[in-house]
Formats: C-alpha cells, structure tokens, sequence
C-alpha cells in the first residue's frame, strides 16, 4: 500500500468516524430537546465519554489487529532466528491489500531465515566431510606409528612405513591447505593463479594417489584419458576438484566395483566424465 492510499483511507476513517458522531449527537439533542439545560448538557457529558470509550476501544482493537499483533510475530520471527531455528514463515496482514511497509519486512525476515537454513545445512555438510577427510589420514598416521614401535622391524620395513607415514602427512598438510584455499575462495580473498596444464596427465597423477584403495576394494577401473588436452586453470584449485571426485567415486564403489574415468577434448570444449557402480 503506498502513502498516497494510506493517507486517503485514514483521511476517509476519520471522516466517517466525525459523520458517525455527529449523526449519533443529533439523535440526542433531538431525543432530550424537550429536557432543561442541566439534562442537555448531563447527556452530553455522557454521550462525549461514552463515544470516546467506543473509538478508544474499537482503535484498541485495530491497533492489536493491524500494528501489535504483526509486530508481535516479528518479534517472535527475530527470537527464534536468535536462537538457530529457522523454521519460521510470516504471513501478510491481508492477501486482499498492497503489501504494506509490515509485510515488506516479513518477505524480508522470510528470505534471511531460508538463507540462513542453507547456510547451515552447508555448514553441518562441510564439518562432517572435513571431519571424514581428516579421520582417513589421522588412522593411517595413528596405524603407521603403531607399527613402528616394533623393534623387531627391518630397515627396509622402517624405511617404508616412514615413507607411507610422511605422505600420510603430505596429504593431511594438503587437506588443510585446500580447506583454507576454498574458504578464502568463496569469501573471494584470493587472486587465481592461472597457467596452462595438461590435464590429461594431471588427472592421472591425482589418481594414482588413490591405487591403494582401489586396489584394498577390488575395484576395476576403466580410463579414457586424452593425452596432451591443455586447460588454463589454477593448477592447486583443480587438484582440490579431482581429488574430491575421485574420493566420493571410491569411498562409495563397493567392493568388485567398477569406476569409469574418461577425459575428452573436441573442438569447443573438454569433457570430463565419471562414474561408479555401488
């Protein structure tokens, strides 16, 4: 509703209100117009509380109905978003008037409080994927230590597992690395840095970081994989992309699986495509 129609609307309420009043006045003074002074003037005593009683209490009613009620349930709406529950949704006052300056503000706590929701579901996602991701290379470091505590071990088993025990550790490093990447990402705080790649050998570099676990489920892997198909990309952010692709494609093949990698180029655009079979 815009201000020219509010203003007419409260202009035409009043006027109906003093039409009201003094239709009901003269009923009166035409009612005890036979009476003396000291009953017309009594009358009208009466007659100005008792109006006034009526449009306090039916302004009360509008006020409770058109302003506290609807202020109420922002309120409500503010409190709830305070405390993490987003599960709110705020009508209008009416479906049958403009929108006034009240709904406006409704559409908009509305909008906050589903954005808000994502924002959350997208947090609880990413702790608990991290919180995946970190767990891996942690038991591997934890199971790598454990075993060098035998001293029964050779140099070349030592050598070994301190080898696999510091990858382990590269590829956490890595994890952190990455995670502090994307989130200066998205708060776009980081300039890319651009160059040519060939991707074809660098997506078979990011895979064979993931041979072991391949082969501890028994997984055929089928590969497509161009040679010499050139990119310009950020080489760390595309590292980040495959990495996180080749993990889910393993860590949700069953056993005796099968993944299928393919990486073609024509003439307008690189393809990129896998799947798994659970």
């Amino acid at each position: 509703m815009n201000k020219f129609k509010r203003i007419l609307f409260g202009f035409l309420g009043f006027l109906g209100a003093q039409c009201i009043s003094g239709a009901i006045g003269l009923a009166f003074y035409h009612l005890f117009s036979s009476y003396g002074l000291e009953i017309k003037v009594l009358v009208f005593v009466l007659y100005l509380v008792i109006s006034s009683a009526i449009i306090t209490i039916l302004d009360q009613i509008r006020r409770t109905i058109a302003v506290d009620k609807p202020l109420n349930d922002i309120l409500n709406a503010c409190d709830k978003i305070s405390k993490g529950d987003f599960n709110i949704k705020l009508v209008h006052s009416s479906e049958y008037s403009d929108n006034t300056t009240v709904d406006i503000i409704k559409d908009h706590i509305n909008y906050m409080a589903i954005e808000l929701s994502k924002s959350k579901v997208m947090k609880n996602d990413f702790i608990s994927n991290v919180s995946h991701e970190i767990k891996t290379p942690l038991a591997g470091i934890q199971s790598y230590v454990r075993l060098l505590q035998n001293d029964k071990l050779s140099v070349d088993e030592r050598n070994k597992y301190l080898d696999n025990l510091n990858n382990l550790c590269v590829n956490l490093s890595n994890l952190v690395t990455n995670i502090l990447k994307l989130n200066k990402l998205e708060n776009n705080k980081i300039i890319l840095d651009i160059k040519e790649i060939n991707l074809g050998s660098f997506l078979q570099d990011k895979l064979v970081a993931f041979i072991d676990k391949i082969d501890s489920k028994n997984i055929t892997l089928n590969l497509d994989i161009e040679d010499n198909v050139i990119f310009k990309t950020d080489e760390s952010y595309m590292e980040i992309v495959f990495n996180n692709l080749i993990s889910n494609a393993v860590k949700f093949t069953d056993n005796l699986g099968e993944i299928s990698i393919s990486l073609v180029k024509d003439e307008k655009s690189i393809v990129f495509r896998w799947y798994y079979s659970k």
